[in-house]
């Protein structure tokens, strides 16, 4: 019998950026950590769009992921972002506090972006088209503070201009701009940054499918175990059958940090806290939100967190991420936010 299952999901991976600029958000990034590289650079968040409804502080930008939507012209440019908390205890809890998505679209046709692909093999840094927004120094979001000794660097708040100042005072009073924008080389607010590559994933034997297998190894068991025995390995069985469904998959691929599958299934880590179609809210447009990627655990090895103190640091099993199936665009008029909140869900091992 052949279990060969030919698989639709395309695997992302973490891959060190020799050449920074390619993740400019000119080339139309995948990455991980740095300052989000916002596709509309115009609307841009407020930091009040990234308080953790948890411990209330702010949240630090994860990761995004580059993924037009062929069906929609315009989202012939689509950007996924994600944003999530940086105080462990809150990941303790069985809620979705801790992250925050948000989606950007643009059309072919805009004020930003050439109309032709970018020259990846010539790589610079794009000359900025339109009215581009400041950025907070710091964290990459809405910079509505500026230093009032420089008038250079932005901050999205006073919060941001105490953690930078320590960096920023010794070139505050410089006359040379490139220097204030410097960044230091102690901060460690932001996650590190590194690009993310795709890659299919490739065919796989669904060990599931093996049913003389299975059976076989049914009767091996009833041989070597008595039957209070049997019912005892049972339960354990089905509380862990899904888990160790998500540990032959991932096997693979174990370095992988992203599975996308839109409008797919994700691949649950634990049959507990397994959401049903009621839980996943549909858009602010009304539409039915969709399965669009996770997010792996393997990436945390990729965040430098402290994980030795347990109920204090940043944690999960998988974060499935559900946009909306039209791929939704906003009026943007009058200076409306042009990024979009998606819904995330957070499952921890059993």
């Amino acid at each position: 019998m052949d279990n060969t299952v030919e698989s639709s999901v395309d695997l992302g991976f973490i891959e060190k950026c020799s050449d920074l600029c390619r993740l400019n958000r000119c080339y139309f990034p995948s990455k991980l950590g740095g300052k989000p590289a916002w596709l509309d650079p115009k609307h841009i968040p407020s930091v009040e769009d990234f308080i953790c409804q948890s411990c209330l502080k702010q949240m630090v930008f994860l990761l995004q992921i580059y993924a037009p939507d062929g069906n929609n012209d315009k989202a012939f440019h689509r950007t996924i972002y994600v944003f999530c908390c940086k105080t462990g205890s809150c990941y303790k809890h069985g809620d979705n506090q801790p992250i925050k998505v948000l989606r950007c679209n643009l059309p072919r046709k805009n004020d930003f972006y050439s109309y032709n692909p970018p020259d990846y093999d010539n790589l610079s840094s794009s000359e900025d088209r339109g009215n581009i927004a400041s950025l907070c120094h710091v964290c990459g979001l809405a910079g509505t503070k500026t230093c009032s000794q420089c008038k250079v660097i932005n901050y999205c708040g006073k919060e941001h201009q105490r953690i930078d100042w320590k960096f920023h005072k010794p070139f505050c009073v410089e006359s040379d701009t490139e220097l204030h924008k410097k960044p230091g080389k102690e901060r460690t607010y932001l996650f590190s940054e590194n690009e993310i590559i795709i890659e299919a994933e490739e065919d796989f034997q669904d060990e599931d499918k093996n049913v003389e297998s299975n059976a076989k190894s049914k009767t091996a068991a009833a041989s070597l175990f008595d039957e209070n025995d049997l019912q005892e390995f049972a339960g354990m069985c089905k509380e862990d059958k899904q888990f160790l469904k998500f540990q032959r998959r991932i096997s693979h691929e174990p370095e992988q940090i992203i599975r996308y599958d839109r409008r797919g299934k994700p691949l649950w880590c634990s049959d507990n806290f397994i959401p049903q179609a009621s839980n996943i809210p549909p858009c602010l447009c009304g539409s039915e939100r969709v399965y669009e990627f996770q997010i792996m655990p393997y990436l945390l090895s990729h965040l430098n967190v402290d994980t030795t103190v347990e109920d204090e640091t940043i944690d999960w099993g998988t974060i499935a991420i559900y946009t909306c199936s039209k791929s939704c665009s906003p009026d943007v008029s009058n200076d409306k936010l042009s990024y979009i909140p998606e819904f995330a869900w957070k499952q921890t091992y059993s």
